[in-house]
């Protein structure tokens, strides 16, 4: 699915659906080596837990207007100027703007929350 940019002139891809629509509160667990989709609006929160074993879940985030724009580790290091990233770091796009700041760390267990929306993400319907 694509929408014409700012400007009307070429389309820009658009994230088409998701393949689940979460609940607050209510944990998911995936399988090993399983994946799940889902649309979170600015403001909401993402936990992500590791209740066993020691396989690192890859976690992949974009702009659902545009999926060219996505969570970039190389962009959120240069800024924070830090290859550790915890909290109460930001993550940034591969346009160097914020989608998420880090709430808390440890061990087992890295909670996201969404950093205050910026203007653009504010327009989001």
């Amino acid at each position: 699915m694509t929408r014409p940019d700012a400007r009307g002139e070429k389309d820009i891809p658009r994230m088409t659906r998701a393949t689940a629509i979460l609940s607050p509160g209510v944990p998911v667990t995936l399988a090993p080596a399983g994946n799940i989709s889902f649309e979170i609006e600015a403001g909401q929160r993402v936990r992500l837990t590791q209740p066993e074993g020691e396989q690192v879940a890859d976690f992949i985030s974009f702009n659902r207007d545009d999926v060219r724009e996505l969570l970039s580790m190389h962009s959120s290091r240069a800024v924070n100027l830090n290859w550790k990233l915890t909290a109460p770091h930001v993550l940034y796009s591969n346009r160097t703007r914020a989608m998420w700041q880090i709430a808390s760390t440890n061990k087992r267990l890295l909670r996201l929350a969404q950093a205050v929306p910026p203007p653009w993400m504010r327009s989001v319907t």
